[in-house]
């Protein structure tokens, strides 16, 4: 890996400051992780994070970001589940990598909680 490059991988992203993405997608979050990321085509998928209270212990009284994912339909396509979570595909030039602490360190995103510093 280069170090000057970035890279996207497992990444809290915020949408860069003047962008325009309302004819694109609808921002459902100022914070979203990176659930895939493209390298060749510079491509996000993205899934909003949502304020769920705030931690407790050393990180006390610090917001706490959780990507709400739902359980599937086992009738559903990919698209749709994807979808209904608004899971988005943008590319990478339109956001920001933000400083965050992924706390729970587990491997699933839905069971994740994240401090980001800003």
């Amino acid at each position: 890996r280069s170090p000057k490059k970035l890279y996207y991988y497992n990444k809290i992203v915020t949408l860069k400051k003047g962008e325009d993405n309302s004819k694109l997608f609808q921002i459902k979050s100022k914070y979203y992780f990176v659930i895939n990321y493209d390298a060749p085509s510079l491509t996000l998928q993205l899934i909003p994070l949502l304020l769920r209270g705030s931690f407790k212990g050393k990180r006390e009284g610090r917001p706490k970001w959780k990507a709400d994912v739902l359980p599937r339909d086992k009738d559903q396509d990919e698209e749709s589940y994807l979808k209904s979570m608004h899971v988005i595909t943008s590319t990478c030039q339109k956001w920001d990598i933000v400083q965050s602490h992924a706390v729970t360190k587990c491997a699933s995103v839905k069971q994740e909680s994240w401090d980001i510093v800003g």
